[in-house]
C-alpha cells in the first residue's frame, strides 16, 4: 500500500480583502495537536497558502485564522467563517488515508469522492467553487452532501444523488446546477426530491423521479441545452432549473455524457438524444437529436455509461458494446475508426467507465483492460509511454486487486482491500488525487527537452530558455499568452514541456519573465515583449498580446529585467528605462509617482549603471560600487532607513559596508555581494536574509557561511548564491523543494551546496522553483504544478501515488 501524506500538510486560505501584500503567521491559531513550525506565503492576490512543517502529536489539527491584526494589517476570510480541521494519525505519517470510498468522479482539475455516505473533494482549482476555502491538495469534506450516494462532476458543477432521492449541485454556473446558491458556502438544492437514477455530463444533468420503476418513472434534465440534450424538441438555451421532458415514462435508468443523454426504457431497450457528431446517440453521425429516438441493434440491456462522443452499453449476458467516436481506438475494436452501430468491447464484464478517449471494462476474473489514448499516464499497461493508444482491451498491471473502477476526465481509479482504499493514475497536478503535491522535484533534474540552453529566466509560475539554435523555448502557466505558444488557459495544457514560441525573436541573446509578461532581447539591442499590452511599452493598452511586440523606441539594449508587471533595461549608452505598471513607483519618476506608462521613460541614476535587477514590484541598480533601488517598501526591501513609506519613486541608496559587485532582487527582499559575501535585506520570514530572524530590516544582514561569492541570485523568498569555485548555495524557502536539497518544508536558513554537474554559466530563480545552465544543459527544481520545470508529464504522473487522504472540514470553514 501507498504510504499516507507525511508533514507538511498544506491549507490554502483565501481572503475577501487585505491591505498588504503579506498575511503574517501570528494571523493562524491551531490546536488539537501541536504545530512546531509553519510558514505563510502568497499565491496569489487573495490566496495564501499555509504549509505546516512540523507537528507534535496525533488527533485532530484545528486551525482558524483571525478577521484581523491591526489597522495596518487589515484582512477577513471571505464569508463569515473561518476554521477547519484535518485527522493526524500520528506526527510521523500525518493525514490518514480516505477508507470506504463508493463512488469516484471529476472534472480536469478535481476529484470527489464518497466515503461512508460523506462527499470530500480535492483539486487547487476545484469544483464546487463553494467551500474552496482551505487547501484542496486533501479531500474536504462537504457537509451538506452528507448521506450521498453518489457524486458527479461536470465542467462547471459538481452534484450529489443522495440516499434520500435529493439532488444537490455547486459550481461556477448558476446555469447548469439547476438551482440557485443561497451563499458561497451553501450548495443548491435542485427540485428533485424523490430519484430513482441520476447522472450528469459535461453541462447537463439528468434525473428519473419515481414513487418506483414504472409508469410513474419520469425524466427531468437541467443544464446547457446546446445539442437539444435536455430533450425539449428544441436545442440552445440553458435550462437553470429541472425540467420534465413530457410523455418520457416507463424509464429504468438514465445517463448523461458530453452533449448527449441515453435512457433504459422499461423492456430494456434504449433511446438516446443530444449531440451526434460521431454517431454516439446510435444514429448515423450527422446533426444532433432533440428529442428520445430509439437505439437499433440492442436489446436486455442492464446499464449504460456514456463518454465524451461515445456511448456503450451492458446487456444481460454481461456483453460490453461501445459506439461514437473512436479516433484513439476507445471502442477497443482495433480501429480508430467511428460509428453509430454497436461494437462488442469484452465479453463478461462486471463494471466499465468512460473516461475523456479511454474505456475500461473489468470482468469476473477482476481483471481490468482498457482501450484508448494513454494521456497522463493514466493507463498503467506494461511497456505503454505516455500518449500511445491501444486499439483493443489491453490489460492492466495493477497494484491491487481492483473491487470496482471509476474513471473521470483525465484519470483511472480503483477502490480496493478490505477498507475500500483508491488509487488513481493521470492527471494529477492540481491535487486532485488528494495526497498532497504530486508535483515537486527536490533536487536538480536535467531538462532533456532542451538542447544546448545557453540563457534562462524564471518567472512566477513558468519559465523560458534559449537555446543554440536562437530559439525561445516557454513553459508553465499559459495566462496571458505569456508562453508566446498561442495558449492562453487552454484546457489542452501544453506547456510542462519547453515549446517555442510561434513568432520568432531573430537571434535572441536574453530573456526575461516577469507575472503575465515576457520579454526578449535581439543581438541588435531591440526589445520585443508580449503578453498584456498595458505591461510592453508598446503604447497601446489594448488586450493581449501572444507574439513578440517591439517596444517603442526601445533600442541598444544592452541588459533586460523583468518584474512583476513592469519592465527596466540598460542601453549601450548606460542609461536606464523603465515601462509598464508604476503603481508601486516601479518607474522611478518621483518619490510619490505611481503612473503607469504604456512606452519606455528614462530613470535617473548616479554614476553608471552596471547591472540591473527586478521583482514583483521592485528594481535595483548596481552603479560604481553603490546600490540604488525603488518601488515597493512594505517589508523594508528598499534597504533604507530613512524611508518608512510603503513605496518610493525615486533610487534610494542602500547602506552596505563596503562597494558591491553584484546585486539580485526577490519578491520582498533583495542580496548584494560585498568583497566576496552576501548581503540580504528586507522580508525575512522565510529565511531569506540567511538567518533565523523572522522581522524584515532595513539594515543588510551578513549571510554567515557564504566565502568567495561571485554572484548571488534571487527568486520569490529564496536566494542562491555562486563562489569563484563554480559551487551553488542556496538558501531561504523550501516549500516546493527550490532550495535542492532533497527536501520540502521548513525554510533554509543555513545556505545548502546544491550538486551541479558541470560548470555553471545562468542561475535563474522563479517562485518556487530554481533553473541553472550547465555545461550546455538545463538543471531545475522546486514546483512543476504548472510545468515550470519543462520536465514533462511523465516526472509526476508516476502511476501508483494515488493513494487518497482523508481532509475533513466542519461546516464552517475557511471562506472561498
Amino acid at each position: 500500500m501507498v504510504s499516507v501524506t507525511n508533514p507538511p500538510i498544506y491549507f490554502d486560505v483565501t481572503l475577501d480583502k487585505v491591505s498588504s501584500d503579506d498575511v503574517p503567521k501570528t494571523a493562524f491559531e491551531f490546536s488539537g495537536v501541536t504545530v512546531t513550525d509553519y510558514s505563510v506565503s502568497k499565491v496569489s492576490d487573495l490566496i495564501y497558502r499555509l504549509n505546516i512543517s512540523s507537528i507534535t502529536g496525533t488527533g485532530r489539527l484545528s486551525v482558524s485564522i483571525k478577521e484581523s491584526v491591526n489597522e495596518a494589517m487589515y484582512f477577513e476570510p471571505k464569508g463569515s467563517s473561518n476554521t477547519s480541521y484535518v485527522d493526524v494519525v500520528s506526527s510521523g505519517t500525518g493525514v490518514q488515508n480516505l477508507k470506504n470510498i463508493t463512488s469516484i468522479d471529476g472534472a480536469f482539475n478535481n476529484t470527489c469522492y464518497v466515503s461512508a455516505g460523506e462527499v470530500y473533494c480535492s483539486g487547487v482549482k476545484g469544483l464546487p467553487s463553494f467551500h474552496y476555502h482551505v487547501t484542496p491538495f486533501y479531500p474536504k469534506r462537504i457537509a451538506e452532501w452528507s448521506g450521498a450516494k453518489k457524486v458527479c462532476s461536470g465542467d462547471y458543477s459538481t452534484c450529489v444523488w443522495k440516499n434520500d432521492g435529493s439532488v444537490s449541485c455547486g459550481g461556477e454556473d448558476p446555469d447548469v446546477m439547476g438551482g440557485s446558491l443561497s451563499s458561497d458556502d451553501v450548495p443548491a438544492s435542485t427540485a428533485i426530491t424523490n430519484a430513482v437514477d441520476y447522472d450528469c455530463g459535461q453541462m447537463h444533468s439528468c434525473a428519473v423521479v419515481s414513487d418506483g420503476i414504472g409508469d410513474e418513472a419520469e425524466v427531468y434534465c437541467w443544464g446547457a441545452n446546446t445539442s437539444g440534450e435536455i430533450g425539449q424538441g428544441v436545442t440552445g438555451s440553458f435550462y437553470a432549473t429541472a425540467t420534465q421532458i413530457a410523455g418520457l415514462k416507463d424509464v429504468k435508468s438514465i445517463k448523461a455524457g458530453h452533449g448527449h443523454t441515453c435512457i433504459i426504457k422499461s423492456d430494456d431497450s434504449l433511446a438516446c438524444w443530444g449531440y451526434n457528431n460521431a454517431g454516439q446517440t446510435g444514429q448515423i453521425a450527422g446533426a444532433a437529436l432533440n428529442t428520445p429516438t430509439d437505439v437499433p441493434g440492442l436489446s436486455n440491456i442492464q446499464s449504460i455509461q456514456l463518454g465524451r462522443y461515445n456511448s456503450c452499453a451492458l446487456d444481460s449476458a454481461d456483453t460490453l458494446y461501445c459506439w461514437g467516436q473512436n479516433n484513439r481506438g476507445q471502442l477497443g475494436d482495433g480501429t480508430t475508426t467511428s460509428t453509430h452501430l454497436p461494437v462488442s468491447f469484452m465479453t463478461n464484464v462486471t463494471d466499465y467507465v468512460i473516461g475523456y478517449e479511454f474505456i475500461c471494462a473489468m470482468n469476473n476474473a477482476n481483471e481490468v483492460f482498457c482501450a484508448g489514448i494513454n494521456a497522463y499516464n493514466r493507463l498503467p499497461i506494461s511497456g505503454l509511454v505516455k500518449d500511445d493508444t491501444v486499439t483493443t482491451p489491453t490489460k492492466l498491471v495493477l497494484p491491487q486487486v481492483p473491487k470496482k473502477i471509476f474513471a473521470s476526465r483525465e484519470s483511472f481509479c480503483i477502490t480496493y482491500g478490505v477498507d475500500d482504499e483508491a488509487l488513481c493514475w493521470g492527471e494529477s497536478r492540481y491535487g486532485q488525487f488528494g495526497n498532497g503535491f504530486a508535483t515537486l522535484i527536490t533536487s536538480p533534474t536535467e531538462v532533456t527537452a532542451l538542447t544546448s540552453p545557453v540563457d534562462v529566466s524564471s518567472g512566477y509560475n513558468y519559465s523560458c530558455s534559449i537555446t543554440n539554435t536562437n530559439t525561445v523555448s516557454c513553459y508553465g502557466d499559459t495566462w496571458f499568452y505569456k508562453l508566446g505558444n498561442n495558449v492562453y488557459a487552454s484546457l489542452d495544457y501544453n506547456y510542462h514541456t519547453p515549446a517555442d514560441i510561434l513568432t520568432p525573436v531573430a537571434n535572441p541573446v536574453e530573456v526575461g519573465t516577469g507575472s503575465n509578461h515576457t520579454c526578449a532581447r535581439d543581438n541588435t539591442g531591440q526589445l520585443y515583449c508580449w503578453g498584456p499590452r498595458v505591461l510592453l511599452g508598446i503604447n497601446n493598452a489594448s488586450g493581449v498580446a501572444n507574439t513578440p511586440q517591439a517596444v517603442s523606441g526601445a533600442s541598444n539594449v544592452d541588459q533586460l529585467s523583468v518584474a512583476g508587471n513592469s519592465t527596466c533595461y540598460i542601453n549601450t549608452l548606460d542609461r536606464v528605462y523603465c515601462f509598464g505598471y508604476g503603481v508601486y513607483g516601479q518607474l522611478c519618476q518621483g518619490a510619490t509617482d505611481e503612473n503607469n506608462s504604456l512606452v519606455p521613460v528614462q530613470v535617473s541614476i548616479t554614476g553608471t549603471p552596471s547591472k540591473i535587477s527586478s521583482a514583483h514590484s521592485n528594481h535595483c541598480v548596481l552603479a560604481g560600487g553603490s546600490v540604488y533601488c525603488w518601488g515597493a517598501n512594505q517589508n523594508k526591501q528598499l534597504g533604507n532607513l530613512g524611508i518608512s513609506d510603503s513605496f518610493y519613486g525615486s533610487p534610494l541608496s542602500v547602506f552596505l559596508p563596503g562597494l558591491a559587485t553584484d546585486i539580485s532582487v526577490g519578491y520582498h527582499h533583495a542580496c548584494a555581494v560585498v568583497s566576496g559575501e552576501v548581503y540580504c535585506w528586507g522580508e525575512a520570514e522565510f529565511a531569506q536574509l540567511g538567518s533565523t530572524q523572522s522581522t524584515g530590516d532595513h539594515v543588510s544582514t551578513k549571510v554567515v557561511g557564504l566565502s568567495g561569492i561571485t554572484q548571488v541570485f534571487s527568486g520569490y523568498r529564496h536566494n542562491c548564491a555562486l563562489n569563484g569555485s563554480n559551487e551553488l548555495y542556496c538558501w531561504g524557502d523550501n516549500h516546493a523543494g527550490q532550495i535542492g536539497n532533497g527536501e520540502v518544508g521548513a525554510p533554509v536558513s543555513t545556505p545548502y551546496k546544491v550538486s551541479i554537474p558541470g560548470t555553471i554559466s545562468k542561475v535563474s530563480l522563479g517562485r518556487s522553483h530554481s533553473c541553472v545552465i550547465a555545461t550546455g544543459k538545463q538543471y531545475c527544481w522546486g514546483d512543476h504544478s504548472e510545468g515550470q520545470l519543462g520536465l514533462g508529464e511523465k516526472d509526476y504522473m508516476t502511476p501508483f501515488t494515488g493513494s487518497v487522504v482523508q481532509y475533513s472540514s466542519d461546516y464552517t470553514e475557511f471562506p472561498r
